[in-house]
């Protein structure tokens, strides 16, 4: 009996010494930090275009890195004019991949805000009836405030061609 228990010890210290010597293998953990290291340039290296046009001084296309904000694209776009109205972006918009930007320019007019104008006020806006006014007050409850101009387009019923009507008249 002293045999098989001295037997059964032997064995157990082996396996624990075997799975600690495993743990230590230098080789297995550089391999885990290569993996590791591979990762975060992948997240890093990822790029994103995002097209910017408007009050900038070098309206286009630029291909920037994801987790950037939309002050970071700015400043490669030579920054904002003197006509920008800046109530109509917002610089720390996180940007999203394939996102289009517009800087409106200041208006003598009062704009209208997409994020809190009431039903009658987003009627003044031109191509904007009750329907499209709901719609837009609806989205707003359902998703929060919009976070850029061009957001409103997700709206059920606004396409480009409204937006460009509307575009110089709203703010956020």
């Amino acid at each position: 009996m002293k045999q098989i228990i001295a037997v059964i010890f032997l064995v157990f210290v082996i396996v624990i010494g075997m799975s600690i010597v495993e743990a230590n293998d230098p080789n297995r953990m550089q391999d885990s930090v290569s993996i590791q290291e591979e990762s975060v340039s992948q997240i890093e290296q990822e790029k994103i275009t995002i097209n910017i046009t408007g009050e900038i001084r070098k309206p286009g296309e630029y291909n920037v890195e994801s987790g950037l904000y939309l002050e970071d694209v700015i400043a490669q776009a030579g920054g904002i004019t003197t006509k920008a109205d800046e109530d109509c972006f917002d610089y720390y918009l996180l940007l999203e991949k394939d996102l289009t930007i517009y800087i409106a320019p200041v208006k003598e007019e009062i704009k209208i805000s997409i994020n809190s104008a009431d039903l009658e006020s987003l009627t003044t806006l031109t191509g904007i009836g009750n329907t499209l006014a709901n719609r837009i007050i609806d989205f707003r409850e359902k998703n929060g405030s919009f976070l850029y101009l061009e957001q409103i387009m997700e709206v059920e019923g606004i396409r480009k061609s409204v937006f460009h009507k509307i575009r110089d008249d709203i703010c956020l």
